[in-house]
């Protein structure tokens, strides 16, 4: 009797799961209906579910923090039509590069650690252009989370301000102290890479208290 409970349990969430998944659709319809200036595609394959989706979405709530309020006057100077920051500080090369999480709910740690590096070089000018190690960020600010299980990034600006992290580029590069140790893949794409959902759902890597990347000279400390 437990058997079969189980079972109906188990196919009562899977068939949950996937029409979910389907109501994408009326949500596509509804958009393309309106025929504006761009147009929604399904992006994800037919086989992924609305579970299997929800672990890329790392980025949790935090409660703990409010927000800061600053009150700073504005000119009236005229807006201009457009702004890119690549054009504004080429100096800073982090800012047009794309990381990828790999299949592991770290987007917190990679957008933070990403962001605080392009304001790292744009505060330098230019001067520290090597990127912040996602990974050391992932992996070691208990604090912020459940690492490949998601986080919260404010909690990660406030470590990155507080702690410091160090260097590190993308997987297998040979940049910075700490370069991110799990491989990309094609999220929802068509690729060279493997497709994420191939690939295992990581657990979160521990956190090294030393450089893994070999080639890289001064002290982790």
């Amino acid at each position: 009797m437990k058997a079969i409970l189980g079972l109906f349990l188990l196919l009562s969430t899977v068939n949950a799961d996937t029409k979910d998944l389907n109501g994408f659709k009326e949500i596509i319809d509804a958009v393309n209906s309106l025929q504006t200036t761009w147009k929604a595609d399904p992006d994800f394959p037919t086989h992924y579910t609305v579970s299997s989706i929800k672990k890329f979405l790392g980025v949790n709530k935090a409660f703990r923090v409010r927000p800061q309020r600053y009150n700073k006057d504005i000119s009236d100077d005229p807006i201009p039509e457009e702004f890119d920051a690549r054009k504004q500080w080429p100096e800073c090369p982090t800012i047009s590069q794309i990381s990828d999480q790999g299949n592991c709910g770290s987007s917190w740690a990679v957008a933070a650690s990403d962001a605080f590096s392009d304001r790292l070089c744009i505060a330098s000018k230019g001067k520290i252009t090597t990127p912040l190690s996602s990974g050391e960020l992932m992996s070691c600010c208990a604090g912020c989370g459940d690492g490949c299980g998601g986080g919260v990034a404010s909690d990660a600006w406030l470590y990155l301000m507080r702690q410091g992290i160090v260097t590190g580029g993308s997987y297998n590069s040979s940049t910075g102290c700490q370069p991110y140790p799990l491989p990309p893949c094609e999220h929802h794409t068509q690729g060279p890479l493997p497709q994420c959902s191939s690939l295992p759902a990581y657990d979160t890597p521990a956190c090294e208290d030393n450089c893994t990347n070999p080639t890289y000279l001064p002290h982790f400390q």
